[in-house]
């Protein structure tokens, strides 16, 4: 990484980002944290939440989404 990325990285803040559909998620968030960045992970399904929910860190909030061509089909887990 550049040296001026680092001077501006604890200054960006991610606010859509689907962390989960990276193929090392976990190895995704530790970089995020050592980079300091703030991050919103945007989930598409109220079981993808859930997954989710106990993996989020200290720069990485959860928000709850769902893509609405979706939401006939999950419409049932909304309960």
């Amino acid at each position: 990484m550049k040296p001026e990325w680092k001077t501006i990285l604890p200054l960006l803040h991610d606010t859509h980002c689907h962390v989960n559909l990276y193929p090392d998620p976990d190895g995704v968030r530790e970089q995020i944290a050592i980079d300091c960045m703030q991050v919103v992970h945007v989930t598409t399904s109220p079981a993808e939440y859930a997954e989710c929910a106990a993996a989020k860190g200290a720069t990485v909030e959860l928000a709850p989404g769902l893509i609405p061509q979706d939401i006939g089909e999950l419409a049932p887990q909304l309960d």
